[in-house]
Protein backbone atom coordinates (compact mmCIF):
# COMPACT_ATOMS: atom_id res chain seq x y z
CA UNK A 1 0.00 0.00 0.00
CA UNK A 2 2.65 2.17 0.98
CA UNK A 3 4.74 1.55 -2.37
CA UNK A 4 1.75 2.22 -4.25
CA UNK A 5 1.24 5.66 -2.29
CA UNK A 6 4.77 6.83 -2.87
CA UNK A 7 4.48 5.49 -6.96
CA UNK A 8 0.72 7.29 -7.55
CA UNK A 9 2.15 10.76 -5.72
CA UNK A 10 5.25 10.64 -7.26
CA UNK A 11 3.96 9.75 -10.97
CA UNK A 12 5.48 12.86 -12.75
CA UNK A 13 8.58 11.75 -12.27
CA UNK A 14 7.81 8.91 -14.59
CA UNK A 15 5.13 10.57 -16.74
CA UNK A 16 5.72 14.87 -16.57
CA UNK A 17 2.71 14.88 -19.46
CA UNK A 18 -0.45 12.96 -20.04
CA UNK A 19 -1.72 12.83 -23.63
CA UNK A 20 -4.83 11.51 -25.40
CA UNK A 21 -3.80 11.27 -28.86
CA UNK A 22 -5.57 9.71 -31.67
CA UNK A 23 -4.11 8.49 -34.34
CA UNK A 24 -4.61 10.20 -37.45
CA UNK A 25 -5.74 13.37 -35.92
CA UNK A 26 -2.51 13.93 -33.24
CA UNK A 27 -2.91 14.86 -30.23
CA UNK A 28 -6.29 15.56 -28.75
CA UNK A 29 -5.90 16.80 -25.08
CA UNK A 30 -2.35 17.20 -23.04
CA UNK A 31 -1.60 18.14 -19.34
CA UNK A 32 1.02 18.06 -16.68
CA UNK A 33 0.45 15.13 -14.78
CA UNK A 34 1.10 17.08 -11.13
CA UNK A 35 -2.11 19.40 -12.10
CA UNK A 36 -3.55 15.86 -12.76
CA UNK A 37 -2.70 13.62 -9.70
CA UNK A 38 -2.70 15.88 -6.50
CA UNK A 39 -2.03 14.60 -2.86
CA UNK A 40 -5.32 13.53 -2.59
CA UNK A 41 -6.33 11.64 -5.99
CA UNK A 42 -3.19 10.11 -5.51
CA UNK A 43 -4.24 8.54 -1.92
CA UNK A 44 -7.51 7.46 -3.88
CA UNK A 45 -5.98 5.57 -6.28
CA UNK A 46 -3.63 3.86 -4.34
CA UNK A 47 -6.24 2.74 -2.32
CA UNK A 48 -8.58 1.46 -5.23
CA UNK A 49 -5.67 -0.14 -6.53
CA UNK A 50 -4.87 -1.83 -3.22
CA UNK A 51 -8.35 -3.03 -2.75
CA UNK A 52 -9.16 -3.86 -6.06
CA UNK A 53 -7.01 -7.37 -6.18
CA UNK A 54 -8.60 -8.88 -3.03
CA UNK A 55 -11.90 -7.73 -4.13
CA UNK A 56 -11.21 -9.86 -7.64
CA UNK A 57 -9.72 -12.35 -5.63
CA UNK A 58 -13.00 -12.89 -3.12
CA UNK A 59 -14.85 -13.26 -6.02
CA UNK A 60 -13.51 -15.43 -8.25
CA UNK A 61 -12.96 -17.48 -4.98
CA UNK A 62 -16.83 -17.23 -4.52
CA UNK A 63 -17.64 -18.24 -7.95
CA UNK A 64 -15.58 -21.32 -7.42
CA UNK A 65 -16.82 -22.32 -4.71
CA UNK A 66 -20.08 -23.49 -6.14
CA UNK A 67 -20.13 -27.37 -6.92
CA UNK A 68 -19.11 -28.22 -10.74
CA UNK A 69 -22.93 -30.72 -10.08
CA UNK A 70 -24.76 -27.66 -9.47
CA UNK A 71 -24.09 -26.01 -12.97
CA UNK A 72 -24.57 -29.89 -14.40
CA UNK A 73 -27.96 -29.74 -12.89
CA UNK A 74 -29.00 -26.31 -14.19
CA UNK A 75 -27.76 -27.02 -17.82
CA UNK A 76 -30.01 -30.10 -17.54
CA UNK A 77 -32.67 -28.48 -16.70
CA UNK A 78 -32.09 -26.04 -19.80
CA UNK A 79 -30.98 -22.88 -18.02
CA UNK A 80 -28.67 -20.84 -20.61
CA UNK A 81 -25.40 -19.61 -19.63
CA UNK A 82 -26.38 -16.49 -18.43
CA UNK A 83 -29.10 -18.16 -16.49
CA UNK A 84 -27.22 -20.58 -14.98
CA UNK A 85 -24.87 -17.50 -13.48
CA UNK A 86 -27.43 -15.64 -12.44
CA UNK A 87 -29.90 -17.90 -10.51
CA UNK A 88 -27.76 -20.91 -9.76
CA UNK A 89 -23.77 -20.08 -9.15
CA UNK A 90 -24.56 -16.27 -8.31
CA UNK A 91 -26.54 -16.79 -5.11
CA UNK A 92 -24.68 -19.87 -4.11
CA UNK A 93 -21.43 -17.80 -4.75
CA UNK A 94 -22.85 -14.79 -2.10
CA UNK A 95 -22.85 -16.59 0.80
CA UNK A 96 -19.06 -17.53 -0.05
CA UNK A 97 -18.44 -13.59 -0.66
CA UNK A 98 -20.39 -11.77 1.30
CA UNK A 99 -18.47 -12.65 4.45
CA UNK A 100 -14.63 -12.00 3.64
CA UNK A 101 -16.04 -8.86 1.48
CA UNK A 102 -17.44 -7.46 5.07
CA UNK A 103 -13.85 -7.90 6.02
CA UNK A 104 -12.15 -5.92 3.49
CA UNK A 105 -14.89 -2.73 3.59
CA UNK A 106 -13.65 -2.87 7.26
CA UNK A 107 -9.69 -3.19 5.98
CA UNK A 108 -10.40 -0.27 3.98
CA UNK A 109 -12.21 2.07 6.38
CA UNK A 110 -8.74 1.59 8.68
CA UNK A 111 -6.42 2.02 5.69
CA UNK A 112 -8.03 5.37 4.39
CA UNK A 113 -7.72 5.74 8.68
CA UNK A 114 -4.22 5.79 8.09
CA UNK A 115 -3.82 7.29 4.80
CA UNK A 116 -5.81 10.84 6.19
CA UNK A 117 -3.42 10.30 9.49
CA UNK A 118 0.10 9.83 8.09
CA UNK A 119 1.15 12.18 5.57
CA UNK A 120 3.60 10.77 2.93
CA UNK A 121 6.33 12.58 4.28
CA UNK A 122 6.02 10.89 7.61
CA UNK A 123 5.69 7.42 6.30
CA UNK A 124 8.79 7.91 3.48
CA UNK A 125 11.29 10.09 5.62
CA UNK A 126 14.24 8.20 4.37
CA UNK A 127 13.41 7.88 0.98
CA UNK A 128 13.16 11.52 0.93
CA UNK A 129 16.49 11.61 2.59
CA UNK A 130 18.15 9.20 -0.74
CA UNK A 131 16.00 11.52 -3.63
CA UNK A 132 17.13 14.70 -1.99
CA UNK A 133 21.00 13.74 -2.39
CA UNK A 134 20.53 12.01 -5.38
CA UNK A 135 17.80 13.29 -7.14
CA UNK A 136 16.91 10.34 -8.22
CA UNK A 137 12.77 9.75 -6.76
CA UNK A 138 11.48 6.41 -8.71
CA UNK A 139 15.53 4.42 -7.41
CA UNK A 140 14.93 4.90 -3.96
CA UNK A 141 10.95 3.62 -3.96
CA UNK A 142 12.30 0.19 -5.83
CA UNK A 143 14.70 -0.41 -3.18
CA UNK A 144 18.14 0.45 -4.98
CA UNK A 145 18.75 2.56 -1.72
CA UNK A 146 18.62 1.68 1.62
CA UNK A 147 15.11 1.55 2.03
CA UNK A 148 13.32 -1.26 3.29
CA UNK A 149 11.07 -2.18 0.02
CA UNK A 150 8.13 -4.72 -0.78
CA UNK A 151 10.15 -7.34 -1.59
CA UNK A 152 12.05 -7.19 1.75
CA UNK A 153 8.79 -7.18 3.59
CA UNK A 154 7.99 -10.85 1.57
CA UNK A 155 11.15 -12.12 1.77
CA UNK A 156 10.74 -11.72 5.49
CA UNK A 157 7.05 -12.50 5.89
CA UNK A 158 7.17 -15.41 4.08
CA UNK A 159 9.12 -17.44 5.89
CA UNK A 160 7.60 -16.47 8.77
CA UNK A 161 3.92 -17.43 7.89
CA UNK A 162 4.96 -20.47 6.51
CA UNK A 163 6.66 -21.14 10.17
CA UNK A 164 3.94 -20.14 11.67
CA UNK A 165 1.39 -22.56 9.75
CA UNK A 166 3.87 -25.57 9.91
CA UNK A 167 4.17 -24.98 13.88
CA UNK A 168 1.08 -26.44 14.89
CA UNK A 169 0.88 -29.76 13.03
CA UNK A 170 4.10 -30.27 14.35
CA UNK A 171 3.20 -29.88 17.92
CA UNK A 172 0.26 -31.45 18.12
CA UNK A 173 -0.02 -33.97 20.58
Amino acid sequence: MLVQLFLWYNIAALYPRIALSIPGLGEIWSAQSNALVSPFSAAVIALVMHQSAYAAEIVRAGIQSVGNGQIEAARALGYRPAQIFRHTVLPQAMRAIMPPAGNEIIGQLKTTAVVSVISLQDVLFSAQIIYQRTYEVIPAAAGRHPVVSADDLSAVSGPVLRGALFWPRCHAT
